[in-house]
């Protein structure tokens, strides 16, 4: 899965983004995804046309950024699922209020959510194994 995010987040993602891959989901992270000498629009097209899902971290600074505005867009065109982690009373931008997604109160909550709120961490990892192997069996993680 595709996860944007505004760098004052990074941290807070990147130890998401292990709980994540600890759940078996392969992630795109741009601070580790992208490797030196590349080309940052390059990566992030490539990556989006092969995810599953784009996940934003929606914050203050994640609405004002213009690589975030740039990267929900190109999930936009490529009909890709939404899944937005709403951080805050922050107020998305449109269509993304349409989307079902989590509230969260803190981007600090995304470190232990698996173990403060088990059954949210549950709903989430359940529904993103619907969306990330739709054309698969939903209880067989690919086996690459």
């Amino acid at each position: 899965m595709f996860v944007s995010f505004a760098s004052p987040q990074s941290v807070q993602v990147e130890v998401w983004i292990k709980h994540l891959e600890t759940a078996s989901y392969r992630c795109f992270f741009s601070d580790k995804s992208i490797g030196f000498s590349k080309d940052w629009a390059e990566e992030i097209w490539s990556a989006m046309r092969v995810c599953c899902c784009f996940m934003p971290v929606v914050t203050p600074a994640w609405t004002h950024s213009r690589w975030c505005a740039y990267e929900f867009g190109a999930a936009l065109v490529l009909n890709k699922p939404i899944v937005p982690i709403i951080v805050g009373k922050v107020r998305a931008p449109q269509p993304l209020t349409a989307k079902q997604g989590f509230t969260i109160g803190r981007a600090s909550d995304l470190i232990a959510l698996n173990e403060r709120n088990p059954k949210l961490w549950q709903r989430i990892t359940r529904e993103l194994r619907k969306l990330c192997y739709r054309d698969r069996d939903v209880h067989k993680p690919p086996s690459a």
